[in-house]
């Protein structure tokens, strides 16, 4: 499932956001059967020793709503677990919607000879090469609807190793993005199984107790003197909440930042994606992790990622009162030379609302801006040097 729609803002401007592709595609992915040496397969009773289990991909609507193309169903190279073999399901060579093309099924071995994204089911011109449609030749007509086609499946197997979570991912593709055409705008749809296993939830527990959570990715960069921190992940009803925490240089504690609860729409294991900034930068390096927590308490933390700030700070500022009414005050540093400030105060979109530049020198140095238009609610103050020092504040209107 992608779309791209704002889930989530807070009062630190934090929000949520699914990434999108042009191609539209939808479909359900159905683990249609598992079996192991022993356990069920659960969160309680992980399956162990050897494991088996099949998945289907089975489309139900148009793609790309231009063409309708479809050249690729196939499981990504970076969606193959460590350690799971990927084979063919009981699909066999079937007729596209267009012309005298089939797909067939591409093993692992010619995929990477072909230097095809994945292995799975292409579209074949007929000379066992997909990579020689050029994105005018598939399945459909603008706009068309499916023809009977048989669920494109795969079976894999997995030995027991470390404790993880088996869940079936399908790309599909189209306009010559499999091919010698590359099309930029189309890199393809992700669709995460959904349906069967022991929980119907498209998840197979294997070889011991794993988090009703698999974190997709754990990110953060450093801009204008502020941490940008974004993460993405699956989880199901099991799963609470995120806790980002912090450690800054030369301290060996993390203290908690903030709780981010993930939608309720998006623990249907689809993909959530979740943003937040840190603004309170007193120190050069900072280190960041997750705390993942599940309903019963539990939990479990990312690895830590260290962000340095790129930009140094102006030095001893007060901003005050906060919780502010109708009026600001900025008082700034000592200054035996004329020095300019620009004053930008944002909401937590992020959007300007007002940006003002100062000269200031001595040692009476305060300055007032008046906020008695803005509505209650949570606000940044900006500040920043001539000489490139920054910093920023946080402000509650009241």
């Amino acid at each position: 499932m992608k779309a791209n729609l704002l889930l989530l803002i807070s009062a630190l401007g934090l929000f949520s956001v699914q990434q999108v592709y042009s191609q539209c595609a939808t479909g359900i992915v159905n683990m249609n059967f598992y079996k192991s040496t022993g356990g069920s397969g659960t969160y309680s009773d992980p399956a162990t020793g050897l494991i088996e289990y099949g998945f289907c991909f089975t489309p139900n609507t148009f793609f790309e709503k231009s063409t309708n193309w479809m050249h690729g169903i196939y499981v990504s190279w970076s969606d193959i677990p460590s350690g799971v073999r990927i084979t063919k399901g009981l699909t066999g060579i079937q007729p596209t919607q267009h012309g005298s093309r089939t797909w067939i099924y591409v093993d692992s071995l010619k995929a990477r000879q072909l230097g095809l994204p994945g292995l799975g089911y292409f579209a074949d011109d007929g000379d066992g090469n997909p990579t020689n449609n050029y994105g005018d030749n598939g399945l459909g007509t603008p706009n068309a609807t499916f023809p009977n086609l048989s669920p494109f499946c795969f079976e894999a197997t997995y030995t027991c190793g470390s404790p993880t979570l088996l869940r079936p991912v399908i790309t599909v593709t189209g306009d010559g993005t499999t091919g010698a055409w590359k099309n930029p705008a189309c890199p393809g749809d992700v669709i995460n199984a959904t349906k069967g296993g022991p929980l119907d939830d498209g998840i197979l527990i294997v070889c011991g107790l794993v988090l009703p959570l698999e974190l997709l990715s754990f990110e953060g960069y450093n801009k204008d003197g502020i941490n940008y921190l974004f993460w993405s992940g699956i989880a199901d009803n099991k799963f609470s909440h995120y806790e980002l925490e912090k450690r800054e240089y030369a301290s060996n504690d993390f203290t908690k930042l903030d709780n981010f609860v993930i939608p309720a729409s998006t623990k249907d294991n689809s993909a959530h994606y979740i943003s937040s900034m840190d603004v309170n930068l007193t120190k050069e390096v900072n280190y960041y992790r997750l705390k993942m927590i599940e309903q019963d308490n539990t939990f479990e933390y990312s690895r830590t990622i260290s962000l340095r700030n790129s930009i140094r700070t102006i030095g001893s500022v007060e901003v005050f009162p906060n919780p502010i009414d109708d009026l600001v005050y900025i008082q700034l540093p000592t200054v035996s030379t004329p020095i300019t400030y620009e004053i930008e105060l944002l909401n937590v979109n992020g959007l300007s609302l007002m940006a003002q530049r100062i000269n200031v020198k001595g040692s009476n140095s305060k300055h007032q801006l008046d906020v008695n238009s803005l509505s209650s609610g949570v606000y940044f103050l900006k500040l920043k040097s001539e000489n490139e020092f920054s910093q920023m504040f946080k402000l509650l209107k009241k």
